[in-house]
């Protein structure tokens, strides 16, 4: 925790080569090929699905909320480094509290060292401080979130993979 905000992320070493991981994460506008939760996820705004400015429209069930909603999210990607694998995005707007303030995440892949066929995944976040909610309870709910998808991405890579 940091002044007036909360961070928190996930590293993993994974069986996957780092190009399939990328290839899925790095379309911005394409968290349905490998986010089982997410029902639809598609560009709202700007040239293209890996480009600096692309603003995204996520829905599904994800992150569930206590109406019963669907949960929904637009979020801009500010950065991406195809030689780094990694890219950063903000949330811009949503209807999930609190993520609807003052969110940014950065998520990274690269090859790991001993083996070519595995992976180190980190995605790391951070959030603006939430007066009505424990900084413990949304960064453990945020990391295992994290940690979820990404399993789901290594899963996507490997069926890529046998194809």
């Amino acid at each position: 925790m940091v002044g007036d905000k909360w961070s928190g992320g996930v590293t993993r070493i994974v069986d996957a080569p780092a190009a399939k991981l990328w290839e899925l994460a790095s379309d911005f506008c394409g968290l349905c090929k490998w986010m089982p939760l997410i029902e639809e996820c598609r560009r709202i705004q700007g040239d293209g699905d890996r480009a600096p400015g692309c603003v995204r429209l996520v829905v599904g069930t994800s992150l569930p909320r206590q109406d019963g909603q669907k949960s929904w999210i637009t979020e801009k990607l500010v950065a991406m480094d195809p030689s780094a694998r990694s890219f950063t995005y903000v949330l811009e707007d949503g209807n999930i509290d609190p993520l609807s303030s003052g969110y940014s995440s950065t998520f990274t892949v690269s090859a790991s060292e001993q083996d070519s066929a595995k992976s180190r995944v980190e995605w790391r976040f951070e959030i603006s401080r939430c007066e009505t909610k424990n900084s413990r309870e949304i960064i453990e709910f945020m990391e295992a979130v994290f940690a979820k998808n990404i399993a789901s991405l290594v899963l996507a890579a490997s069926e890529l993979q046998e194809s």
